[in-house]
């Protein structure tokens, strides 16, 4: 934990890699911390693109190039992946998506959203928390064969087949 404090990187390739580790050891809280500060500075800016530099407001420089590197760097785009996979939670648990695990991991958030290509169609979501209970609006694109889907109450519900489901844990 101590770690996590000190080390920041100032590279949004090398922050993505730091946010999924935090994903893996289960501190999703700091893990979405970390990308509403990193990354939400580019939303504040108004930035269609990820930057290189995720210190770049701060620095002030006459050629931006040279001392901030790249404003549309693919390589920073790890909460592009991250987000999905980790918060709605939507995982391959086969091959091409044939079959998916969708464990969402919501923290602090009342709801989330997210679409996630794959071979053979789209995999829609958004989970929804009430007080003790969770709403999810599915979308599965045809070949996958079957859905699992466990929310952090314990509820678990497997789907056969593809089509638009609304689950429900009460």
């Amino acid at each position: 934990e101590r770690m996590m404090r000190s080390v920041m990187p100032n590279l949004g390739f090398s922050m993505s890699w730091r946010v999924e580790a935090m994903f893996r050891e289960g501190y999703s809280h700091e893990a979405l911390r970390d990308i509403a500060s990193a990354w939400g500075k580019m939303v504040d800016a108004d930035s269609r693109t990820c930057w290189e530099r995720l210190d770049a407001p701060e620095m002030n420089a006459t050629h931006y190039y040279d001392a901030l590197g790249s404003f549309c760097h693919g390589w920073s785009a790890g909460p592009a992946w991250q987000l999905p996979a980790w918060v709605v939670g939507i995982k391959p648990s086969a091959a091409g998506f044939k079959a998916v695990e969708i464990m969402p991991n919501l923290d602090l958030l009342d709801y989330a959203e997210a679409t996630v290509p794959t071979p053979n169609g789209t995999i829609t979501a958004r989970v929804e928390r009430t007080k003790h209970d969770y709403t999810m609006y599915l979308s599965l694109p045809e070949d996958v064969e079957i859905c699992t889907v466990k929310f952090e109450n314990g509820f678990c519900k497997t789907i056969k087949g593809n089509g638009k489901f609304v689950i429900t844990s009460n």
